[in-house]
């Protein structure tokens, strides 16, 4: 893609030197004029060829970061979602989306505009500015640069307005019920107008900064370029030639800062929303759970037993998180029969959901007995007794 684009350039670059040459000359015959339209026909070719590159590049990249992220959240832990809710989970879809658009746009556009940059210092080093001009295009690069951290300060606020305000609606949305039975009717709308207004603020200071880049950014350089020209002009060295080379140049390095602009704004979009998505993208690299095989009882067999036995039992259960010291279950025994309905009542964080999870097969004790109609998981299978012990949350 990269060599198509820079080809692409070359041979413009090409059919205007010769159209320019030509004029200044006096020497636009048809022959002059033929070799300039099949440039121009080649620029064509070559511009579909770097499209349809992009496009493969782009689907590729945005395939293998979907897989990625998938891979990634299959590998989380129970307890690293168990605080978030349905918004903050849209959210990282959403986030994600943002990532594969504005990266892969921002990203390609910024190549592209790279390149262009390199073609532009190239002219203008050949122009009637020279080295000087060629020094101002890089300390163009710091000024661009200044103004993009700016458009990623505001961004980022803009950001946490916006999350925050689409995760307290869905939240909203989601347990509307359940506030309206558990909440005082003069609470039910409380911080609505705060959260909005906030969003708005953050929206008008984001674009504020945005249009000073679109807008600046390449009006700038054409104002910095023609500056530049002035101790050429003081000392006498510009010539038509040199002058026309020059004006090429900038308008070449004009076309570049454009979509440099646009892919500073998109990157700043990736690499916020990139802190949302990048805990799914780093754990895909987790090894897998080992679950213990199934030896000889099938799906299908049964561990029904008579009514006076008990049909689920835990004896001595522990389990503990990583992150906590004490363990959150210890000793924990239970007995379940048939027809048998069981409450189980508990401060928040005392284990309950841990104890379903366990029972379940979802987690794994880390030490005591856990049996289903007397046989162990082991024995069983994960799949097995997942089949026989289901938890409608």
């Amino acid at each position: 893609m990269l060599g198509a684009y820079a080809i692409q350039y070359l041979c413009g670059i090409l059919a205007w030197w010769l159209l320019g040459w030509g004029a200044l000359h006096g020497r636009l015959d048809p022959a002059w004029l033929m070799a300039w339209a099949l440039l121009l026909v080649t620029v064509l070719h070559l511009r579909l060829w770097s499209t349809w590159t992009q496009g493969r590049l782009a689907f590729g990249v945005g395939g293998l970061l979907k897989t990625r992220l998938l891979a990634g959240t299959m590998r989380l832990a129970p307890e690293e979602m168990r605080h978030q809710g349905a918004g903050q989970f849209l959210g990282r879809v959403l986030e994600a989306d943002a990532v594969e658009g504005l990266a892969l746009s921002g990203g390609l556009l910024g190549l592209l505009a790279g390149v262009e940059v390199v073609m532009a210092a190239c002219v203008l080093g050949m122009g009637a500015g020279g080295w000087f001009h060629v020094g101002l295009l890089v300390g163009w690069l710091g000024v661009a640069g200044g103004l993009g951290w700016h458009v990623l300060c505001q961004r980022s606020a803009w950001t946490t307005a916006r999350l925050t305000m689409t995760h307290a609606l869905v939240e909203r949305l989601v347990g509307h019920r359940t506030r309206l039975a558990q909440e005082t009717p003069e609470r039910w709308h409380v911080a609505e107008d705060q959260e909005p207004a906030a969003y708005v603020a953050a929206s008008h200071r984001l674009d504020l900064r945005s249009v000073w880049l679109a807008a600046f950014l390449p009006r700038g350089w054409l104002l910095v370029g023609l500056l530049g020209l002035g101790p050429a002009l003081v000392a006498g060295r510009v010539t038509p030639v040199s002058g026309a080379i020059t004006l090429g140049g900038m308008l070449l390095a004009y076309e570049a800062w454009r979509k440099f602009a646009t892919a500073l704004v998109h990157l700043a979009g990736a690499g916020l929303a990139w802190r949302q998505v990048a805990p799914l993208f780093t754990a895909a690299t987790r090894p897998h759970v080992a679950t213990p095989p199934a030896y000889a009882l099938p799906l299908t067999a049964s561990t029904d037993e008579a009514c006076g036995a008990p049909l689920l039992e835990a004896h001595d259960l522990v389990f503990h998180y990583g992150s906590r010291g004490a363990p959150v279950l210890q000793a924990c025994s239970l007995e379940m029969r048939m027809g048998e309905r069981v409450l189980l009542e508990g401060p928040s964080g005392g284990g309950k959901s841990t104890l379903a999870a366990l029972l379940t097969g979802l987690r794994q004790p880390e030490s005591g007995l856990l049996l289903l109609g007397g046989l162990d998981l082991p024995t069983l299978g994960a799949a097995g007794w997942r089949q026989r012990v289901v938890a409608v949350p």
